[in-house]
């Protein structure tokens, strides 16, 4: 198991929570990103299992600039794909992709395809037909009849 210590550090260069401390009291439901460095203070030892619980220290702590947030969500969301051992492109890929084709573009890790979110609009031809004879009936029916 991971634990948080509950000490914030002491130092105010280090803890950037203190400028937020205000905005969190306005709007308690709100939510951060923070950007944090820890290591580990502490690991217990339980003698009857030999399992061990770690227990981590914030070394430094700081909300992300608004200016970057759409960077540090990137990185959180690459984070989680590398932790849960997910296929993570390399993030000059993604901005390119993103660049390219908009932000929710993906790439299918087994094709290799490009996934591009959908407009609404169809590729089957069936559907594609039916609406080109929608049209055709709002613009005065048959054509056939202007041959006349």
């Amino acid at each position: 198991m991971t634990r948080l210590a509950t000490a914030l550090p002491k130092d105010p260069t280090k803890n950037g929570l203190a400028a937020i401390a205000g905005d969190l009291l306005l709007d308690p439901l709100k939510r951060h990103l923070v950007v944090a460095v820890v290591d580990c203070s502490k690991i217990t030892t339980d003698t009857g299992t030999g399992d061990c619980d770690v227990t981590v220290r914030v070394l430094r702590i700081e909300q992300v600039h608004p200016d970057d947030m759409v960077e540090a969500e990137r990185l959180v969301r690459r984070a989680l794909e590398y932790r849960s051992r997910e296929t993570v492109l390399p993030i000059d890929l993604e901005r390119d992709l993103e660049e390219w084709f908009g932000k929710d573009v993906t790439v299918d890790m087994t094709t290799g395809l490009v996934v591009v979110p959908s407009d609404g609009l169809t590729d089957d031809p069936d559907e594609v037909d039916e609406v080109d004879e929608d049209q055709d009936a709002s613009e005065g029916g048959d054509h056939d009849d202007d041959a006349a």
